[in-house]
C-alpha cells in the first residue's frame, strides 16, 4: 500500500483494489490534481479501503494512470489524457477466447502399468527428448508381431482426442508407423510420420471411447518405410462435460499455457510442460520460499507446441518450491511441493 511514484501524504488522483472477507472485489479511483478534486493520500486510500471492508488491499500507479471506465464510457475524471501500458480488467471469459478446458486428460508412458510391450526387440533410443522420466522405446520395422498397446481404462463414454509424443529423427524413423485406435465405433489405422514434429504432443485422431476394456491404441512396428518406429508416451483429452476432471489446468490467452507440475506433491522427480504459440527462447528457473534461485532448469530455444521439462530435486529438501517461466515479455510463477 505505501510504495507510490506519487508520495506518501499529498493528496493525488490514486488507484487501488481489494478484497473483502466475503471475496467481494473493490476497485477504487480517486480524481485529484483539480480544482474540483484535491485527491488523497496513501494513509486515507488505506483507510477508505479498510471501511469499505477490506481485509486486503494494494495501491496501484496512481497520477495520471489514473483512470476507470465501465464499458466504453469513463466514470471517473483523469487529470491527463495518455495511454495507459498496464490495465487491471474484469471481463466475461466467453469474451477472451479462451481455449477450452479440458474436462479430462490422461497421459499413459510406457513405462505405465496401463501400457503392454509386445516383442523382444524394443530397445531404449539415446536421443533426447522422451516423454517423462523413461526413454523412448525403438523397434525396427516389421510385419506387425511387435507392438505396444495402451489401455486407456475409459470410464465415461465421450469424445476423445488422441495424441502421441516421440522422439523424432530425420535419418531413421519411420514416416508411416502405424497407431491402430480400437474405439467405439470400429478400427481406425493412422500412419504417422516420426521423423518429423518429435518432442512435442501431435494429434493423432478424434475417436469416440466407451467403457469397454477391448477399446486400446496400438503403435505397431508394420512400418513399410524408414527403419525404426517409436513408441514413447500418449495423451487422451476430453472436453465433454459428463467425463470427471482429471487434471486441473490453469487457462491463459492463447500465447502460452503454462500447466501445473505433475505429479505435485513429488518425490523427487516431476513434469513441468508448457504450450508455447511460437518457437521462441524459454527460460525456467526454480526458487525457494526465501526467493533465492535454486536451479536453472532450462535457459534455450523451445519449438512451438506442447513442451515438457523433467524436473529432478534430489539434492533438495522437502518443502514448497516456485518455478517461474519466462518467454519474451511473459512471466508466470507456479508453486510445488516436494515431499521426501
Amino acid at each position: 500500500m505505501w510504495g507510490s511514484g506519487v508520495g506518501l501524504d499529498n493528496g493525488d488522483p490514486r488507484t487501488a483494489v481489494g478484497y473483502t472477507a466475503t471475496n467481494h472485489v473493490i476497485m477504487i479511483t480517486a480524481d485529484g490534481r483539480q480544482v474540483a478534486s484535491q485527491g488523497v493520500g496513501l494513509p486515507e486510500l488505506a483507510q477508505i479501503m479498510i471501511d469499505l471492508g477490506c481485509v486486503e488491499a494494494m495501491n496501484l500507479d496512481g497520477g495520471g494512470s489514473t483512470q476507470m471506465a465501465v464499458g466504453n464510457q469513463l466514470v471517473d475524471t483523469p487529470s491527463e489524457s495518455r495511454a495507459i501500458p498496464t490495465i487491471l480488467t474484469v471481463t466475461h471469459k466467453d469474451s477472451l477466447k479462451l481455449p477450452s478446458t479440458p474436462q479430462y486428460e490422461k497421459i499413459i508412458d510406457t513405462s505405465d502399468p496401463e501400457a503392454i510391450i509386445v516383442g523382444g526387440d524394443w530397445f531404449t533410443t539415446a536421443n533426447p527428448g522422451s516423454w517423462g522420466g523413461t526413454p523412448a522405446l525403438l523397434n525396427a520395422i516389421g510385419n506387425g508381431s511387435s507392438y505396444v498397446e495402451f489401455s486407456p481404462e475409459i470410464q465415461t463414454q465421450a469424445q476423445y482426442e488422441v495424441y502421441a509424443w516421440w522422439v523424432a529423427d530425420l535419418t531413421n524413423r519411420c514416416s508411416d508407423t502405424p497407431f491402430i485406435i480400437k474405439h467405439k465405433n470400429g478400427v481406425d489405422t493412422i500412419r504417422v510420420n516420426q521423423k518429423v514434429n518429435g518432442v512435442s504432443w501431435q494429434l493423432i485422431g478424434n475417436f469416440q471411447f466407451s467403457a469397454d476394456t477391448s477399446q486400446k491404441i496400438i503403435i505397431s512396428d508394420a512400418g513399410t518405410t524408414g527403419t525404426y518406429v517409436v513408441a514413447d508416451a500418449i495423451r487422451l483429452i476430453s472436453y465433454d462435460p459428463a467425463t470427471p476432471v482429471e487434471e486441473e489446468r490453469n487457462q491463459v490467452p492463447t500465447e502460452f499455457l503454462l500447466h501445473q507440475n505433475y505429479p505435485n506433491p513429488f518425490n523427487p522427480v516431476t513434469n513441468i510442460s508448457f504450450n508455447l504459440a511460437k518457437n521462441d527462447f524459454v527460460t525456467i528457473k526454480i526458487y525457494d520460499v526465501l526467493g533465492k534461485e535454486v536451479k536453472t532448469l532450462i535457459s534455450e530455444e523451445r519449438n512451438a507446441g506442447y513442451n515438457n521439462i523433467m524436473f529432478n530435486a534430489s539434492s533438495l529438501s522437502t518443502g514448497i518450491y516456485f518455478y517461474q517461466f519466462r518467454s519474451g515479455v511473459i512471466s508466470e510463477t507456479k508453486s510445488m511441493i516436494l515431499l521426501k
